[in-house]
């Protein structure tokens, strides 16, 4: 079967097999889009319309996101396939390689963050791994593919001045409350503004984390968060008992990106680091915890990570409980000397 192939002279070729040796044709081309149409415009007969095409799979693999995963996913894959497909055209599945791929990695890193295409490779690694499932490729192109090596930041978060001035700044208003009880719990943002008076436990000083109809929680899991005394004082003083526990200005759920822009504005009012976002309280929340000698596996548990190693992000943190356990040995030859 003639295949599509692009020389490392930049042009595209129709390769072919004859007498076991490969035959180049040049397109006479640099253009991706224009090489596909003068393929399969030449080679009609060996196209069968049964070969799936690279939307058509997208278009399936979408449904089965919308039906397994929240609506922020889909949008999030919508936007992956969007820029995969400006680079690599029109094309049947099979003809997707591992090569191409590595050309796309190439070509995103002149264009965003080394974060944002590691995340574009694992949502199309993903999409290929359950076109494999389905047995619509016979193995993931993106299999091979290295992500990009990015150093350990440390992610901005508010020490506990900070934070007491972002409350300070806020009282008595609604951005108050939800700074606190983010920062109290470590919630998202979209587990935050979903909450509704029926996940609240006031007798057992719990809250529930769970997915509902317009919402799915990530990796559709349900979990139970501890309240402390602050946030149980604050949840017990105010008097709607129904509804969303932060209802937005029209009284139905707070969106969460005006959510997001009215707490940088606070962050700016209050001459914080301007790096400071939303979730950077979920960040404040855990930091503090590791700081106080609360172990990573709490930590863990509470901020619902479905592996230690997301959570490790902290352990710098807890560097004052490590060199206790070192000083361990120093006692211990202290003592063999004696």
């Amino acid at each position: 079967m003639p295949s599509l192939i692009r020389h490392k002279n930049g042009f595209f070729y129709i390769v072919t097999a004859l007498n076991g040796k490969r035959v180049w044709r040049s397109l006479h081309t640099r253009d991706r889009r224009e090489a596909y149409e003068i393929y399969l415009s030449q080679t009609p007969d060996k196209r069968g319309a049964q070969t799936p095409t690279l939307s058509h799979a997208q278009e399936q693999y979408i449904e089965y996101v919308r039906t397994n995963f929240s609506p922020t996913t889909v949008e999030v894959y919508h936007t992956v396939f969007k820029n995969f497909n400006s680079f690599i055209g029109t094309r049947p599945l099979e003809d997707i390689s591992t090569r191409d791929i590595d050309l796309y990695k190439t070509h995103r890193i002149n264009l965003v963050s080394a974060n944002t295409v590691n995340h574009e490779l694992r949502g199309l690694r993903a999409f290929f791994n359950r076109l494999v499932v389905w047995k619509m490729l016979n193995g993931n192109p993106c299999q091979g593919v290295k992500s990009i090596r990015i150093a350990e930041v440390i992610r901005p978060y508010l020490s506990k001045e900070e934070l007491q001035k972002l409350l300070d700044h806020t009282a008595g208003t609604q951005m108050h409350d939800i700074i606190l009880l983010a920062a109290m719990t470590g919630l998202r943002r979209g587990e935050l503004i979903n909450l509704t008076w029926q996940d609240i436990d006031l007798a057992k000083g719990t809250i529930l984390v769970r997915s509902s109809l317009s919402y799915q929680t990530k990796g559709g899991k349900i979990r139970l968060v501890p309240m402390n005394s602050t946030v149980r004082t604050m949840l017990e003083s105010m008097e709607k008992r129904e509804g969303y526990l932060f209802p937005g200005d029209r009284g139905g759920k707070y969106n969460g990106d005006h959510l997001g822009r009215r707490f940088k504005s606070t962050i700016r009012r209050c001459g914080l680091n301007p790096k400071l976002h939303f979730h950077s309280l979920r960040h404040t929340f855990a930091s503090l915890l590791v700081k106080e000698g609360v172990s990573l596996y709490h930590v863990q548990r509470l901020l619902g990570h479905s592996s230690p190693r997301v959570t490790e992000i902290y352990s710098h943190l807890g560097s004052t409980e490590l060199y206790g356990s070192v000083e361990i040995l120093s006692r211990l030859a202290t003592t063999a000397a004696a």
